[in-house]
């Protein structure tokens, strides 16, 4: 797995939506259905995203649910890849991302600048670290999970961990089987809530951080294997659209 942080100037004022997430979503299959046209298909055709999108950051400022963009202003937003095939879909990117190319972004007009490789992990290496009876999770971009068509706004262990180990298992060569609600619980949050705006609807989702805690009962090898799929959320995101921005967060060791 690696996480690559994306850097452009914007060359004429502009907006997006939001978090840019929609935006930085569409950019991003633009750029590989220019050079990767069968793998962006396939992208559009799988199940679960092999990537995750952090939201849009930078000099900007945000009024009423809109991102305005300035011009000299610096922007990034990061890509996340759980795949060999993904990692090599963003380094082909690199063949685009040079100052001389110019693209839009919303209604702003927009240059590269950078792409650099930020984070990097191995599956087994997750599984190999240790765990203790307790750990935080930051989440950095509003978070929500979908249920039937219905938002829901906190994080319990049930529905953190089941969306986590439905993509771990989904691409990481070693699959494996575990149930989070039986030994994990939340035992401390400072958690709000706010609006983002996409193009044609409205999402609630949730930020802060979360501390869970084991049961005494939790054997050393479970506590691995959820310690594992907290630490995947630092590139996978977790929740509902992480390909658009939402759902980032970051897990701290106790």
């Amino acid at each position: 797995m690696e996480q690559y942080q994306l850097k452009f100037e914007c060359i004429k004022d502009g907006t997006v939506f939001g978090l840019g997430g929609s935006e930085c979503h569409g950019l991003i299959y633009a750029l590989l259905g220019k050079i990767l046209p069968e793998y962006s298909q396939s992208l559009h055709e799988a199940r679960f995203n092999p990537y995750s999108l952090g939201p849009l950051r930078g000099e900007g400022r945000s009024i009423n649910g809109i991102y305005h963009l300035a011009s000299g202003g610096e922007y990034s937003f990061t890509i996340s890849s759980f795949t060999d095939e993904m990692r090599d879909a963003i380094s082909s990117l690199r063949t685009l991302m040079h100052p001389a190319y110019h693209f839009r972004l919303g209604s702003a007009d927009c240059r590269w600048l950078t792409l650099e490789k930020i984070a990097e992990a191995k599956y087994q290496e997750l599984l190999r670290e240790s765990t203790g009876r307790q750990f935080d999770i930051v989440f950095l971009s509003p978070t929500c999970f979908r249920r039937q068509g219905i938002s829901l706004l906190f994080p319990s262990p049930e529905l953190v961990f089941t969306n986590l180990l439905e993509r771990w298992n989904a691409f990481a060569p070693i699959s494996m089987d575990v149930e989070p609600s039986e030994m994990l619980f939340v035992s401390r949050y400072n958690l709000k809530t706010s609006l983002v705006r996409f193009a044609k609807y409205k999402m609630t989702g949730f930020t802060g951080k979360v501390e869970y805690s084991f049961s005494n009962s939790a054997a050393e090898d479970r506590r691995q294997l959820i310690g594992a799929l907290a630490r995947f959320a630092n590139f996978a995101g977790i929740g509902y659209k992480t390909g658009m921005g939402m759902g980032e967060c970051r897990f701290s060791k106790k």
